[in-house]
């Protein structure tokens, strides 16, 4: 699971990215450089966008081409709109990068080499972005390992209906075992409620 291709590194490198979905669900993304980062991370708080707090020394070419953000901006104009693939190069990078990497990201083993050995290009390139994506949602916390853990940012599985099923919703609170959430796919609809023992967890233990 290696990044891709990576720059020289500047004089002036990258200290963090903030990254994530507006309120249209379109992807935006920022650098910022080590003067601003303090900043651009308390704005990230209230936006409720990603922190990537760069380690490497050089990032991946789609990635070093992302404008440097706006402090001084208002809302989400602090970022500015990437596209998706970028966007998806920015998760990768930065959950490779992160520091809990070991526990969140898993190894690859022969049987799992074997059992993916006829698949194509297309289908390997989905596979390792479903892992990421998941790592990423355990790297910060969103997926609870037990009902009792279930909080405010955590992401769950909600029954909507008999012909709709199951879906993604964000926790918007918890009181005692009453959780208010958002429907993650659509969030202009309005937040439901739902009893803890109704939801389900999308990754009670870690593989």
């Amino acid at each position: 699971m290696s990044v891709k291709k990576a720059t020289k590194p500047t004089s002036k490198p990258t200290k963090i990215i903030l990254f994530g979905l507006d309120e249209d669900s379109k992807p935006r993304a920022a650098r910022f450089l080590e003067k601003e980062a303090d900043a651009a991370a308390k704005a990230a708080v209230q936006l409720g966008l990603h922190v990537w707090r760069v380690a490497i020394l050089s990032l991946p070419d789609a990635i070093a081409r992302i404008p440097l953000g706006n402090v001084a901006a208002t809302g989400m104009n602090i970022t500015a709109k990437v596209p998706r693939e970028v966007f998806e190069a920015v998760l990768e990078a930065a959950t490779l990068d992160s520091p809990d990497r070991k526990a969140t990201v898993p190894e690859v083993t022969e049987q799992d080499k074997a059992a993916v050995k006829n698949l194509k290009q297309p289908e390997l390139s989905e596979l390792q972005r479903q892992i990421l994506a998941v790592a990423h949602e355990r790297q910060i916390g969103r997926l609870p390992e037990t009902w009792a853990s279930i909080k405010e940012g955590s992401v769950v599985l909600v029954h909507q209906n008999r012909d709709d099923g199951w879906w993604e919703a964000l926790v918007l609170k918890r009181q005692g075992n009453i959780i208010t959430v958002r429907w993650r796919d659509f969030p202009r609809q309005p937040p439901t409620v739902r009893h803890v023992s109704s939801v389900a967890l999308m990754c009670p233990k870690p593989l």
